[in-house]
């Protein structure tokens, strides 16, 4: 068994620890109201062809289409490289690279929710000329019927702002910060007839959740991602030095919608109740004095 060797007597020693101020775990809800309104037409095509001509030095994608706020988008799309800078084409489609071309070939695919179509010149900062070519993209355009719609069936569920989902614990999935370092001190009587200090600390809770339509089939037929944010005061110890720490403990999500009556039609509202649990802490480094001596450890079978 080891032996310690104690080599002095209890002297006072300062130390540098973190110091927590207050802690509270608090529940928050936040109801949002979304609108929308369904266009009772047929699924339409439309065709959208014009050349492109990007620079061989850029070195960030160039977008050539993105949705632009229209959902429920499929497309056949197809891509001539007619000539570059002896730099390969780079095809990247709602975020992702699809296809790499060398002068003189061409792409051709039929893409679900398409959201951007971008290209990227793969070159040097320094090369001269453009990589020249033509873009063709039919879009498909679907509808959804307002009566179509199961009012009962809807779910939405926290996300990233693309629609990806997200667990509530995943680092940035929900941001809760301090929102301003303005901390207005008040004062509050406490049970022994003392009064302390207290501070008004403004948090700031935002992200995106994504909802899920379905028919009457129950078949899902539309999404929509749409972001959040709240803003609230909570009463804390936290004087001048100390940081807010927030932590999101859990996070929940209904979604309702709600026929409207008024001259839009067809159209629908949604109704949307999130709750958050964080946790808050304020803290600051600190330097507190004990009384000690230090120990050392002495391996088994060494010398006294």
């Amino acid at each position: 068994m080891d032996k310690e060797e104690c080599f002095t007597d209890y002297k006072a020693h300062c130390i540098q620890v973190e110091k927590v101020y207050d802690w509270v775990t608090l529940s928050s809800e936040i109801k949002l109201k979304e609108k929308i309104c369904i266009d009772q037409q047929k699924p339409f095509t439309d065709c959208v062809t014009c050349p492109f001509k990007i620079p061989c030095s850029k070195t960030t994608p160039t977008m050539i289409w993105g949705k632009a706020g229209v959902d429920n988008i499929s497309g056949s799309l197809t891509i001539n490289y007619t000539s570059g800078c002896n730099n390969p084409l780079i095809i990247i489609i709602n975020g992702d690279i699809v296809a790499t071309l060398s002068e003189g070939q061409s792409f051709c695919t039929t893409i679900v929710n398409i959201q951007s179509v971008e290209l990227l010149c793969h070159g040097n900062p320094t090369d001269t000329g453009f990589c020249i070519g033509e873009f063709k993209l039919l879009l498909h355009y679907q509808s959804v019927l307002a009566d179509e719609l199961d009012l009962k069936n809807i779910n939405c569920f926290l996300s990233d702002s693309k629609g990806n989902p997200l667990r509530p614990l995943d680092p940035g999935a929900v941001i809760c910060e301090e929102f301003s370092n303005d901390r207005e001190n008040f004062q509050v009587p406490l049970s022994n007839r003392e009064i302390t200090t207290l501070n008004k600390v403004v948090l700031l809770k935002k992200g995106f959740i994504t909802i899920q339509f379905f028919n009457k089939k129950g078949d899902l037929c539309n999404t929509c991602t749409v972001p959040f944010n709240e803003v609230e005061k909570v009463s804390l110890c936290a004087p001048p030095g100390t940081k807010v720490e927030c932590e999101i403990i859990s996070f929940g999500c209904e979604a309702f919608i709600i026929p409207s009556s008024d001259g839009c039609h067809p159209f629908v509202e949604i109704v949307i109740i999130i709750s958050i649990c964080q946790s808050v802490t304020t803290t600051a480094e600190t330097i507190v004095g004990i009384l000690g001596r230090i120990c050392e450890k002495v391996p088994k079978g060494g010398s006294n």
